[in-house]
């Protein structure tokens, strides 16, 4: 079997709304973009210094609070650390991460609102000291952020549940969609009844404990997902929005929990071939959507345990990379 586009990063969001549509919650969008002021303590360490970082969004000159913003340090391709935090009322979020890992290959990634917001080399130099190299930079972006405090201040209560493992956010996800429904089926219960495979259409691929960010610890699809879900009462719905979102919309208005599949870090898909030919994506990532509105979409994330919205043009840019892979999750 041939299969198309397909990436599993761990970020599946799991989109329900109670009854119709939500109106209006008053999130503060940004929606002629944001403008980024970011500190870094050292561009050229030592290994092994903290490498502290700030990041404040603002757009017309108001601070956002409230805004997931992220951090990813690499050595080459693989990941070193992470770190993740909402904006403050002041609208800076602060990091602090190890330069133990990295040689002269290492790179920082600045993620904000769920989107990429720019990256800086971060190479490690024996004998330099932990503030060589420090540098203040202002970014202007197209992303589309908003408050998360005051997203969710009108939204319904939802579910929300980090997860346990590093990979397990597929899992994790499957968590909050059955919490909602009130039989909860816990990620742990879940991953043990999903079979390992390379193909991630037909189980898990890799190491669910690896580190997050590459293409072979990785995740699973929703294909597994769904064959799983009966021995625990619950019936999934594959299905895939290329681009279209009015399939997610119509389970949302029915009150449906539904898993996506996104790309955090942009569009850097592999088509590999062994018995099959599938695509894989690094920093694929799997959360849970709660709701909608002209703004935006609503999103329970397991990666941090908590609540934020996503722009609809910035949840199509990292949707659509993975063909609008998503799962509708019922009960049986």
């Amino acid at each position: 079997m041939r299969w198309s586009r397909a990436v599993c990063m761990c970020v599946a969001l799991l989109v329900i709304v109670s009854g119709a549509m939500i109106s209006g919650p008053g999130a503060q969008a940004a929606g002629a973009g944001v403008t980024a002021y970011i500190e870094l303590s050292s561009t050229k360490p030592n290994p092994g210094c903290d490498l502290n970082v700030a990041v404040e969004v603002r757009s017309s000159g108001a601070a956002i609070s409230g805004v997931t913003t992220s951090i990813a340090l690499f050595a080459g391709s693989d990941i070193v650390a992470i770190d993740d935090e909402n904006t403050d009322d002041s609208g800076v979020a602060h990091f602090s991460v190890s330069t133990a890992g990295i040689g002269s290959d290492g790179w920082l990634d600045i993620n904000v609102g769920g989107g990429y917001l720019t990256g800086y080399a971060i190479v490690g130099t024996s004998g330099n000291s932990c503030d060589a190299g420090s540098k203040y930079d202002v970014i202007e972006s197209s992303l589309s952020v908003a408050s998360r405090n005051a997203s969710a201040a009108n939204l319904p209560s939802f579910p929300t549940h980090q997860q346990e493992r590093n990979l397990s956010c597929e899992y994790a996800a499957i968590q909050i969609a059955t919490s909602y429904w009130g039989n909860t089926v816990s990620e742990w219960d879940f991953g043990s009844t999903v079979p390992l495979a390379a193909n991630p259409h037909y189980g898990y691929r890799g190491n669910i404990d690896g580190a997050w960010g590459n293409t072979d610890d990785y995740g699973v699809y929703p294909e597994a997902l769904a064959a799983a879900l009966p021995g625990f009462g619950y019936h999934g719905t594959t299905f895939y929005g290329q681009g279209d979102t009015s399939t997610l919309t119509s389970y949302l208005d029915q009150g449906v929990p539904v898993l996506i599949w996104v790309a955090l870090r942009g569009d850097q898909s592999e088509v590999l071939t062994d018995d099959d030919t599938y695509t894989v994506t690094a920093g694929m990532h799997v959360m849970v959507a709660y709701g909608y509105d002209s703004s935006g979409i609503y999103i329970s994330d397991p990666g941090s345990g908590s609540l934020f919205e996503y722009s609809w043009d910035t949840f199509q840019d990292v949707w659509s990379v993975l063909d609008g892979m998503a799962l509708a999750v019922t009960p049986a």
